[in-house]
């Protein structure tokens, strides 16, 4: 696909429809991108903040604005006073910035690894390496459920801040 940065708009809300996902899809704002990713700000089928998910652009196939359903998301944000969450991220990539700004923040994230070893994981990024990164694993009742070392290049998704892993946060403060 194009450069997202060419295409878009940063206050139209779109439908994410990606590879493999069938018609799945997410809705949301796009927050930034470069030629590789794209950040996403989420917004839940009830109309409210559904958190960020950091994307690999060429993932996304397709697409779609102006449709009844985003109509119908738009009318239900007005209607929850639903406020827009940007993040901005300065620095020489999306994906090191947002991935640094995870572990500093100790967000809970789902990260997501693609090609032969499609995986997804749950927890705290604990480090940052060159090549690699270190997790720590949460399962999902919110308990320290091990470690993982991974490639960087393996990464396809990130997600933080969303119901799920407010939810897992929660849990892990309580299940230590």
């Amino acid at each position: 696909m194009e450069s997202l940065k060419n295409i878009v708009d940063g206050d139209t809300l779109y439908e994410f429809y990606f590879d493999g996902s069938g018609r799945r899809f997410d809705v949301g704002y796009i927050l930034s991108s470069d030629e590789e990713w794209a950040l996403i700000e989420l917004i839940s089928p009830e109309g409210g903040h559904e958190g960020y998910r950091l994307v690999f652009a060429d993932e996304i196939v397709m697409l779609q604005y102006g449709t009844q359903y985003l109509e119908k998301l738009a009318d239900l944000m007005a209607a929850r006073h639903t406020e827009r969450k940007p993040l901005e991220f300065s620095g020489s990539g999306l994906f090191g910035s947002v991935m640094d700004f995870v572990t500093t923040n100790r967000f809970v994230c789902t990260v997501e690894l693609a090609g032969e070893r499609a995986f997804t994981e749950h927890g705290f990024i604990e480090k940052i390496g060159i090549d690699t990164f270190r997790m720590e694993l949460i399962d999902e009742y919110g308990k320290p459920d091990g470690h993982m070392v991974a490639e960087l290049a393996d990464v396809s998704a990130v997600t933080f801040n969303s119901s799920e892993e407010r939810n897992l946060a929660l849990l892990n403060l309580f299940r230590k």
